[in-house]
């Protein structure tokens, strides 16, 4: 079902390392993360705040292996649905795929749309009393998100790389700033859960409720086929992101703990934007700002990731001929997916709207926000099952090494997933957070029912392989 037309090709083989990690560390957003999300992982951790980043990572660290794996033999725009559609059947692949738009569409409309605004308002609290601000906010973020994506892959990831150097810089010397600050404050104590009572359930469920911090670098692999080399480039770009993202999370989580006070830190989580706080107090007024204005950007370049991620997926499915072939356009001269673009765009617009106008700026993004949770979850889910049947399939257990890799890291990966998900939905929660679970549900009957429609309208679509651009050649184990 693939064609060779014009019209159909993203720009094959094209973008370089240096530009493609970026879109890990876009998606991943550590300065929004540290700006915005880290109050809520000390809402629950409190002085063991560290202690968590630590176990939110080392989750993060696991559910990627597979992903790092896959992309060694497998190159494909679909993402989830190539990996997981080839290791056991399309239709598997399908549930992936889907599961993981699902995620990039409500995500879109959270950290896309909405996050910009929901920030802006903590740091400058004075602008929600200006009505209708957010909607300002909201429509530039819109209509920069979409040009950009629109007008090919080079030149956003340029942007997100740039922007992105300068964010993990400010990260790295803010952390550190801090902690020589700190001087006889620093304390290992915050790597142990002595300020949640050593309960380690509440540890546990703190880890798995922040785990998702971390999981958007895993959206590298839908750039796959534009990237140069992929099977060495995708799997570079999945551990460069753990230096220049990941780390200045859990140096930050630490630097804010210890700063603050770990005893304190049940007050942290109850101010509006306690990272902009820390550094106008310890690092002054310049320092701060700019943190500002990087973490600004951060909510930009996340929607820039999640609209490449997302809009790759759909394109590798809708030209296997999963989804409408109407899809599989490509525009002749910046080759992106420009139809799925324009219509993800309208669709992130409306839904900002309704969750707004029923629930408000602030909690119309963090039920989104939530929403995302469970989708992206039962993704990573799929390919962590699929590893270990890959690996059999092609008979790639010839040592111990690969049997911890490729069979024991993605099983307890999968145990973990899997519990997190229960922990999402048991016990249900409240009003309006119960929509997680309930359009989890909803959306798995969607896609259970567009199975057999799409069999009767194309017969045999759901046989062979997804597509794959990278060669045998190319395999380095």
């Amino acid at each position: 079902m693939q064609s060779n037309s014009a019209s159909q090709e993203l720009a094959k083989s094209s973008v370089p390392l240096r530009l493609v990690v970026f879109q890990s560390f876009a998606n991943m957003a550590p300065g929004a993360v540290v700006g915005v999300f880290l109050t809520g992982m000390a809402g629950l951790a409190l002085g063991s705040m560290p202690l968590v980043a630590i176990g939110a990572f080392a989750i993060f660290f696991f559910a990627l292996n597979a992903n790092y794996q896959f992309s060694k033999r497998i190159a494909n725009a679909g993402g989830y649905y190539g990996y997981v559609g080839t290791a056991i059947n399309k239709y598997a692949g399908y549930y992936a795929g889907m599961f993981y738009v699902a995620n990039g569409i409500m995500g879109g409309a959270a950290f896309g749309f909405l996050q910009f605004a929901v920030f802006a308002y903590f740091l400058f609290p004075s602008l929600s009393a200006i009505p209708y601000l957010w909607l300002l906010f909201m429509s530039a973020d819109a209509v920069f998100i979409t040009a950009i994506t629109y007008r090919g892959i080079r030149l956003n990831l340029l942007y997100m790389t740039i922007t992105g150097v300068a964010e993990s810089a400010v990260l790295y010397i803010g952390a550190l700033a801090l902690i020589a600050i700190a001087g006889p404050h620093n304390t290992l104590s915050v790597f142990t859960p002595t300020y949640i009572g050593n309960n380690y359930s509440l540890l546990f469920l703190a880890i798995i409720a922040n785990f998702t911090s971390f999981i958007g670098a895993g959206s590298v692999i839908t750039l796959a086929e534009e990237a140069k080399k992929p099977a060495i480039t995708i799997r570079k770009a999945l551990i460069y992101v753990i230096f220049i993202g990941a780390v200045p999370i859990i140096l930050s989580s630490y630097a804010f703990t210890v700063i603050y006070g770990p005893l304190n830190m049940g007050t942290f989580a109850t101010l509006p934007d306690p990272g902009f706080l820390i550094y106008l107090g310890h690092l002054g007024p310049i320092f701060a700002y700019l943190f500002a204005i990087l973490v600004l950007n951060s909510c930009l370049s996340v929607g820039v990731a999640i609209f490449n991620a997302t809009s790759r997926t759909l394109w590798g499915m809708a030209r296997e001929g999963l989804l409408p072939k109407y899809l599989s356009y490509t525009h002749p001269r910046f080759k992106t997916p420009a139809r799925i673009i324009i219509i993800m765009a309208v669709i992130d617009y409306a839904l900002a709207l309704i969750f707004v106008k029923a629930f408000g700026v602030f909690e119309g993004f963090f039920v989104l926000a939530v929403i995302v949770a469970i989708p992206v979850m039962i993704a990573h889910l799929l390919t962590n099952v699929g590893l270990p049947v890959l690996s059999v399939k092609e008979k790639i257990l010839r040592n111990k090494w690969r049997i911890i890799t490729n069979v024991l890291v993605p099983v307890l990966a999968v145990i973990i997933v899997a519990f997190a998900i229960g922990v999402a939905v048991h016990p249900l929660p409240p009003w309006p957070y119960l929509l997680a679970p309930i359009i989890a549900v909803l959306w798995l009957i969607i896609v259970t029912v567009m199975i057999p429609v799409i069999n009767r309208l194309h017969p045999g679509i759901f046989k062979g392989k997804p597509s794959n651009v990278i060669e045998k050649e190319e395999i380095n184990d």
